[in-house]
């Protein structure tokens, strides 16, 4: 596990160094590292937010499967983005939808919205 671990942590490392040589891409590598790691300081709250606004265990585990294949299901369309267009753009792109998921999901009141 710890070799695991060390081999993960230097390859962010190797990550870190070849972009923050491109200018380009730098600062949008920042703002994913963040909201990659607040999004996964709020998924262990989430189920709780959720029985809050009184969904079921078969709701929750719904809510949870949508976001999943919304993820497989875009996943091929960036790869394409990537290879034939831009970097910046997939980014971007997944970014701005990402965002809009979350302002959805952060202020729905109600199960539906949810």
């Amino acid at each position: 596990f710890l070799q695991f671990t060390s081999d993960i942590i230097e390859d962010q490392r190797w990550l870190l160094r070849m972009l923050m040589k491109e200018k380009g891409m730098r600062y949008l590598m920042i703002v994913i590292w963040i909201v990659t790691f607040a999004g996964n300081l709020q998924n262990p709250a989430m189920p709780f937010f959720y029985v809050l606004l009184g969904m079921s265990a078969f709701q929750i585990g719904q809510s949870g499967f949508i976001m999943t294949a919304g993820t497989l299901i875009c996943a091929p369309f960036y790869g394409w983005l990537l290879d034939r267009k831009s970097a910046y753009l997939a980014l971007l792109l997944s970014l701005s939808l990402c965002g809009l998921g979350c302002l959805v999901r952060g202020v729905g009141a109600s199960i539906s919205t949810v």
